[in-house]
């Protein structure tokens, strides 16, 4: 072995054996939490979020500005990524301060649209390098609404109202400026339990081939995920993958989540979202995970240390609050990265 070809070795194994940075983002949806109504919250959970919703009321001078500036405190905290959702709730009556978007039949009204862009193209002017737009949806619109069993009171008539939801909303959204990176999570939590009823899957998998399948050809180029809640072992993102590529679908992320503090849960799931990823050429975001969650940021930092090459490229966390304040109701903004921070920068 020549000098040089050794130096070259040397350097391709120390560049292999470090972990890419990635994004640390923050799940932001209320511009306010009323923490005084905690009391109230186990009876009257919605009071603590009430008026705090940010798009329905970014006409809203003091809204926008608070907004704009919590922004800013977030991107100078060291975030870099922002996930946030849009729902949609089937009725006539608007009401900005629940947090929900309405309409009769999914569409949404330009005054909403203009709010949308306006929020985006704010996240953008804040320097965040990648936006991840998430999609709910609330009542028999929601794929897994249960009265007894998982997803048995899913209307007939949803499937078109979300897609017109979906595709109204990323209008909007690419009507504003935009940052580098663009996700669209076109069904928040998304991925179906292999273990819920028969004609639950095989409604959710129609679902979910038809929206991403219209989403790909009235939005080529555009980035989408269906994200999926936690499961041991990702089994609920297995059985996704499975359902799309049926129809011929192959995402560029997968997305898991998890607020488990257990190693050996936290490597499990790793492991297998990697296998998965790895089988569709994906790259990994982890969507969610507790506040400053010391335990589990340390165990992912573990896990990427003993698997450096992984592809992932996003990890977020909620401000949800202990359960020992009596409810898990989100902090109040500002926030900062706190233990996350380290997967900003490479390491190894």
């Amino acid at each position: 072995m020549t000098k040089s070809t050794a130096v070259t070795f040397v350097l391709f194994v120390l560049v292999a054996a470090t972990c890419q940075a990635a994004d640390v983002g923050m799940n932001y949806n209320w511009w306010r939490v009323s923490l005084d109504r905690i009391g109230d919250c186990l009876r009257h959970p919605a009071g603590v979020f009430r008026g705090g919703g940010i798009v329905p009321q970014y006409d809203n001078a003091e809204v926008r500005h608070t907004v704009q500036q919590q922004l800013h405190e977030m991107r100078q905290a060291g975030f870099t990524s922002i996930k946030t959702f849009l729902m949609y709730r089937h009725q006539d009556v608007r009401d900005p301060l629940d947090g929900t978007l309405f309409s009769a039949d999914g569409s949404i009204p330009a005054p909403d649209q203009k709010r949308i862009q306006q929020f985006i193209s704010d996240i953008s002017s804040a320097d965040f390098h990648s936006i991840e737009v998430s999609f709910g949806f609330s009542g028999q619109n929601a794929p897994f609404c249960r009265e007894r069993d998982w997803g048995d009171c899913f209307a007939p008539q949803a499937l078109e109202e979300n897609w017109r939801f979906i595709s109204d909303g990323v209008q909007a959204v690419l009507s504003a400026r935009r940052p580098p990176v663009l996700r669209f999570d076109l069904t928040s939590e998304g991925c179906p339990g292999p273990t819920m009823p028969a004609p639950t899957l095989a409604k959710v998998k129609r679902y979910l081939q038809t929206i991403v399948g219209r989403f790909q050809s009235k939005f080529p180029g555009n980035i989408w995920v269906v994200s999926c809640p936690d499961s041991p072992r990702a089994v609920r993102l297995g059985t996704l993958l499975s359902d799309l590529a049926e129809a011929g679908l192959r995402p560029k992320y997968v997305e898991v989540k998890s607020y488990n503090t257990n190693p050996r849960y936290i490597e499990d799931l790793l492991n297998a979202t990697y296998a998965m990823s790895r089988s569709v050429g994906a790259e990994i975001v982890f969507g969610e995970m507790g506040y400053h969650a010391g335990a589990e940021a340390a165990e992912i930092e573990a896990w990427l240390r003993r698997n450096p090459a992984a592809p992932l490229i996003d990890v977020m966390e909620w401000p949800q609050a202990s359960k020992l304040m009596g409810c898990p109701v989100d902090t109040a903004p500002p926030y900062t990265p706190g233990p996350i921070g380290v997967f900003s920068r490479p390491f190894g």
